[in-house]
């Protein structure tokens, strides 16, 4: 009997230890399930942080791209406006070099007929001073034959026209005669067209 009563208090001990070290193998455990779903909650908050980061990140580059592709196209468009001013500028500049061009053009055809006109004055001045009356039936040369008549009745410049190659042709024939220059005077007389052949010089000489 007192075996037994000495045998119980060790095994009652035992049991308390047991449970003890189930207890604290149990807390143990808690805690490391705890300690794991603190650090799984951290790796995942991380991994969320993470994300966001490169969220923001990829947030930041496309906006920043997208400034980029605005500023490429704002300054596109700058030169583009840039060309199109030049390219008017020039047309401007086109436009007025030859308008200066057609200006410069009519000037000079202007003076081109004023100095005809001045010259056409100046001959028609001279042929009326060096003009010499003569019969109104013909041309005379200076023996006083008639080679050719120029009572046209208000000829016209085809008329004259003729009567010159006329007198062309027989001052042709006459240049083997007279050794002097031969002087042809057209003038107009009363609506008839006068012409004369005037050798001075070789009628002076054999006056002489």
């Amino acid at each position: 009997m007192l075996k037994l009563a000495a045998t119980r208090p060790k095994s009652d001990a035992e049991k308390v230890n047991k449970e003890q070290e189930a207890i604290k193998q149990k807390a143990e455990q808690i805690k490391a399930q705890e300690a794991a779903k603190q650090k799984a909650d951290q790796a995942k908050a991380q991994e969320a942080a993470k994300q966001k980061a490169e969220q923001a990140k990829a947030q930041e580059a496309a906006k920043q791209k997208a400034e980029q592709a605005k500023a490429h196209e704002a300054a596109k468009q700058k030169a583009e406006q840039i060309k199109a001013q030049e390219a008017a500028k020039q047309k401007a500049e086109q436009a007025k070099a030859q308008e200066a061009a057609k200006q410069k053009a009519e000037q000079a055809k202007a003076q081109e007929a004023a100095k005809q006109k001045a010259e056409q004055a100046k001959v028609k001045e001279a042929a009326k001073s060096k003009a010499a009356p003569v019969p109104a039936g013909g041309i005379l040369l200076p023996e006083g034959r008639e080679v050719a008549s120029t009572n046209t009745g208000g000829a016209d410049a085809a008329q004259l026209q003729a009567i010159l190659s006329a007198l062309q042709a027989t001052l042709s024939q006459l240049s083997s005669v007279l050794s002097q220059p031969i002087q042809v005077t057209v003038d107009v007389q009363n609506g008839n067209i006068v012409a004369a052949v005037n050798a001075a010089n070789s009628q002076q000489q054999r006056r002489s």
